[in-house]
């Protein structure tokens, strides 16, 4: 338990950078598929991505 605490004390925020830019990337990368390829956009990912 121990080892887990230290790690989340010294990695936590570095983790979290890292998943949340993974999903701003794959969120704006489907939003340029869906609108160039069939043509519409999904509505929620501009604000998501930019917030």
């Amino acid at each position: 338990m121990k080892k887990v605490l230290h790690w989340l004390d010294e990695n936590l925020e570095e983790f979290l950078l890292v998943v949340f830019l993974i999903a701003m990337t794959l969120i704006m990368g489907i939003q340029v598929l869906s609108r160039y390829v069939l043509g519409q956009s999904l509505s929620c990912s501009c604000s998501t991505a930019f917030c």
